[in-house]
C-alpha cells in the first residue's frame, strides 16, 4: 500500500487519541512545541510590518521551511505556500454557508483530496468527526497569561501542516475582525 493511500484511507480512521501542542508566546510569533517534552515541533516567524503586507513563515526545527503565508490588506490576497504549492487563501480555506442564521464553515481538502472543515475552533472530516481543536491564548493584565493550543487526532498527524496552517489562517481572522 503506497503512502498516499494508506494517509488517504486513515483519514476516515475512527478517532484517535487527541495530541496537544501549545505555543508558549503567539500563535504568530515562536514555536509550536509539545508540552509534555517543550520540544519545538515547529518555529512559527512574522515579521512585524507597519506599512503593506506581512508574511508568517513556518519551518521545522531542523530548518526546512514548511510554508509561509502572505498576508494581503483583504483576505482575497492572503497566498499561501505548503510544501512548494502556492495558492490563493480563497482556494485554500474556502468560506461555505452552513444555512440561514448558521455559523459557515471554513472548508479545505487536503493532498489526497479528503475535505475538511473548521466551525468555530473544532476541525471536522468529512463524516464530521472532530480532528482538530485550536483553543485562544488570552491576555491577562494582573495575571498570567495563558497560550493558545492546537490539538490533533493521532490519526491525522499526517495532515498536521494542512491543520496548522488554516488553523493560522482563522487566528489571523479572528484577530482581523477583533481590529
Amino acid at each position: 500500500m503506497s503512502e498516499k493511500t494508506r494517509v488517504a484511507s486513515d483519514a476516515i480512521a475512527p478517532a484517535g487519541r487527541f495530541l496537544d501542542y501549545v505555543f508558549p508566546i503567539d500563535t504568530f510569533n515562536g514555536p509550536l512545541q509539545d508540552p509534555t517534552n517543550s520540544r519545538a515541533e515547529y518555529l512559527i516567524q512574522t515579521p512585524i510590518k507597519f506599512i503593506g503586507e506581512g508574511a508568517t513563515s513556518v519551518i521545522r526545527p531542523d530548518g526546512t521551511e514548511v510554508g509561509s503565508i502572505k498576508w494581503g490588506s483583504l483576505l482575497e490576497y492572503i497566498m499561501v505556500t505548503l510544501h512548494g504549492e502556492t495558492g490563493q487563501g480563497s482556494r485554500i480555506l474556502k468560506t461555505v454557508s452552513d444555512g440561514l442564521f448558521k455559523e459557515n464553515k471554513r472548508v479545505w481538502v487536503d493532498d489526497w483530496g479528503n475535505e475538511f472543515y473548521w466551525k468555530t475552533n473544532l476541525c471536522h472530516n468529512a463524516e464530521d468527526q472532530i480532528v482538530a481543536r485550536y483553543v485562544r491564548g488570552k491576555k491577562h493584565t494582573f495575571r498570567t497569561n495563558e497560550p493558545a493550543w492546537l490539538s490533533v487526532d493521532s490519526n491525522y498527524l499526517p495532515l498536521f501542516d494542512h491543520i496548522l496552517f488554516t488553523a493560522i489562517i482563522i487566528e489571523h481572522e479572528v484577530r482581523a475582525d477583533e481590529d
